[in-house]
C-alpha cells in the first residue's frame, strides 16, 4: 500500500519534468557550452604587460635624456638685453550707444 502512494507522487513528478524539460529545451540550449573568449584568456594580461614596458622604457629614455642635461648644462641667460618693439594691439575704438526708437 505504502508503495502505491509513492508510485502516485513519483510518476506525476517525472511526467511534469520531462514535459518540462522538453518545452524549455526550445527555448534553451540544456547542455553547456564552452566559454570561448574573443581575443583569448590571456589578452589582458599581454596589453598590461605592453603597457608596462611601454612606461618603462618611456621612463628610463627619461632618465637617459636628465642624465644627460645634468652632465652637459646650457645657460639660457641672453648675453645681451632684448630690446623687442611694442606689439601689444591697442584696445577698438568705442562706439557711442544707438538711440533706441
Amino acid at each position: 500500500m505504502c508503495s502505491k502512494g509513492i508510485f502516485k507522487r513519483v510518476v506525476p513528478f517525472l511526467i511534469t519534468l520531462t514535459i518540462g524539460l522538453f518545452i524549455a529545451s526550445f527555448f534553451v540550449d540544456l547542455a553547456p557550452r564552452p566559454i570561448a573568449f574573443r581575443s583569448g584568456p590571456r589578452r589582458h594580461c599581454r596589453d598590461f604587460q605592453d603597457l608596462y614596458m611601454q612606461e618603462h622604457d618611456r621612463a628610463e629614455r627619461l632618465e637617459r635624456e636628465l642624465d644627460r642635461m645634468r652632465q652637459n648644462p646650457t645657460t639660457l641667460v641672453h648675453p645681451q638685453p632684448w630690446d623687442a618693439p611694442d606689439l601689444s594691439v591697442p584696445p577698438p575704438p568705442l562706439r557711442p550707444p544707438r538711440a533706441s526708437k
